[in-house]
């Protein structure tokens, strides 16, 4: 499954030997880049077998679920104006640099409360500002 198994895994085979006892589990395979499901038993005196089941599917459907949960957890407000806009700097400090502390106070609050706070502007397009908290904070 592995080039070096872990030795988690290597333990738990040895387990099945000693005591009889199955052992199911899941492991991811870098060498296979696959999540799989393992079953071990002991199919008779100081011998085991190993069913696999490629698992990684429904380990990424898992994974898309839980990001899409934590999307929905999230409260979103929004504010936009069709003003005359601007450039929105990579960085903060850009904003500070012009003296400009208003966009910097409100991510500093977002972010103090779990939030991250989405400008997205141009110059002669107006702007609109997104912020993003979790659910069930106040904004």
């Amino acid at each position: 499954l592995t080039p070096g198994p872990a030795p988690d895994f290597i333990e738990r085979l040895a387990r099945v030997v000693k005591t009889g006892e199955p052992e199911l589990f899941e492991l991811y395979s870098e060498a296979l880049q696959k999540y799989l499901d393992i079953s071990a038993y002991r199919t008779g005196e100081k011998q085991f077998a190993i069913l696999t089941v490629d698992i990684t599917e429904r380990k990424q459907a898992e994974e898309a679920l839980h990001r899409a949960h934590e999307v929905l957890e999230e409260q979103v407000e929004e504010i936009r104006d069709d003003g005359v806009g601007f450039e929105v700097p990579e960085r903060w400090i850009g904003l500070i640099r012009q003296g400009q502390y208003g966009l910097v106070g409100a991510a500093e609050r977002a972010e103090a409360i779990g939030g991250r706070l989405q400008v997205s502007s141009e110059p002669g397009s107006g702007t609109l500002i997104r912020v993003v908290v979790p659910r069930g904070m106040d904004l």
